[in-house]
């Protein structure tokens, strides 16, 4: 399998696409649309820019636009001081105010933009004066503490997946903390087989190879193994994608995108609507980095498996509230009154046959079938009763597993 275009941005044929339509709806002049594009063609070659940031420069120099009282060839010092301002304050098209990070993003893109058209003689805005504009400092932390998922969330998140497939997913991206964009490109030759769970490598996004140790990852990601070829008719391995859609072809974001809202609404139901409201995949990798900082791991290994190098997101993605900072000093100073919670998100063991790859959310051992909860056990009692009274009810049972397995299998 080839590789393929996961987020729709990153189409080559997009930034001029956008580019028409806005001009179709009178948002953009053909002049400045050809601007743009000169723009963006100059700074491509001279940036080495990805499809990806070439169609951010377009959609921000579209929004900016609405911002500015005139079109961008006809830009004076006032309209480019009032276009900043404006920023400052600015809506969304929704009637919501204007993220800081936002806010940061426009006005840097229109220094940039500016300091260009006056370079090229387009538009008579005296340099100084574009310098002299302070970009506002993006936010490093976009997430609290409270945001961050617990691995009790991961439970009720893998609770909700429908089959196999979608387990080994919400599995992988937690365990890996990896970007979306990694599970979507991910192959089964990037996996590999440890002693205790798995490895995943990859340098998707920054071209800095990963090497993620994922110990959990794998109990659930085995029967996703043993389910793909009967689904896909194809082995997992090699170049095949390791998550397929129903149709046997590579995710794009608005598939995973279209799964988490399914995930969302079956938590609403069951009554997790906080859980519900926030849930997104990015925020897996968010969550997993944390606490892997509240367990205090090395910051050159957290960076290692979270960037592949020393990386300064590291500030923007550890979300540490008060309390784990308290741990940490009060620690190393020998008080240890507040016993910090151990992780459940973890391979379990069975007591049967002392299995040590044990899903966590397991009711029965994958290896001997022995009952691992009190409703699992209460489950089989009941059918060993019914059987006894009535055993024709084990072949009704066997009918109804048969269905069912061959319906979920039908709906991966």
């Amino acid at each position: 399998m080839q590789d393929h275009i996961f987020h729709r941005r990153d189409e080559p044929e997009y930034a001029g696409s956008r580019l028409a339509q806005a001009f179709k709806k009178g948002r953009l002049t053909t002049k400045e649309v050809a601007l743009i594009k000169d723009f963006l063609y100059e700074r491509k070659a001279k940036k080495n820019l990805s499809n990806g940031r070439v169609a951010l420069y377009v959609n921000h120099l579209i929004r900016i636009r609405d911002f500015l009282p005139g079109p961008y060839d006809a830009m004076t010092t006032g309209a480019f001081m009032q276009a900043i301002s404006e920023i400052k304050t600015g809506k969304r098209l929704d009637g919501k105010r204007l993220s800081k990070s936002t806010i940061h993003d426009y006005i840097l893109t229109l220094k940039v933009f500016s300091e260009w058209l006056t370079k090229k003689k387009i538009v008579d805005v005296p340099i100084e004066e574009i310098k002299e504009i302070k970009v506002p400092k993006a936010p490093l932390m976009t997430k609290t503490p409270d945001d961050m998922l617990t691995d009790e969330d991961i439970q009720k998140l893998i609770g909700v997946c429908a089959n196999s497939k979608e387990r080994a997913l919400v599995a992988c991206v937690f365990d890996g903390a990896l970007r979306i964009e990694e599970a979507g490109y991910l192959r089964w030759r990037q996996i590999q087989k440890l002693k205790h769970g798995i490895s995943i490598s990859t340098d998707k996004k920054t071209g800095y190879p990963r090497y993620i140790p994922c110990p959990t990852a794998w109990t659930y990601l085995k029967t996703w193994k043993m389910d793909y070829p009967a689904v896909y008719g194809i082995p997992p391995e090699g170049d095949n994608f390791v998550f397929l859609t129903q149709k046997g072809v590579p995710y794009q974001y608005t598939g995973f995108q279209y799964l988490m809202k399914k995930f969302s609404r079956k938590l609403r139901k069951q009554g997790d609507k906080v859980l519900a409201d926030k849930l997104h995949f990015h925020l897996l990798r968010h969550s997993k980095l944390t606490a892997y900082a509240k367990q205090n791991m090395n910051e050159s290994i957290l960076c290692k498996i979270g960037w592949g190098k020393r990386s300064s997101m590291v500030e923007r993605y550890i979300n540490l509230s008060q309390v784990d900072v308290e741990h940490a000093v009060m620690g190393i100073a020998g008080i240890k009154d507040m016993e910090v919670p151990k992780p459940i998100f973890v391979p379990g063991v069975c007591p049967h046959c002392l299995c040590k790859e044990v899903p966590p959310t397991a009711a029965y051992c994958p290896e001997c079938g022995s009952e691992l909860t009190e409703e699992a056990l209460a489950e089989t009692e009941k059918l060993v009763r019914s059987v006894r009274e009535n055993p024709l009810s084990l072949r009704k049972a066997v009918d109804q597993m048969v269905e069912e397995k061959l319906r979920k299998a039908q709906a991966i």
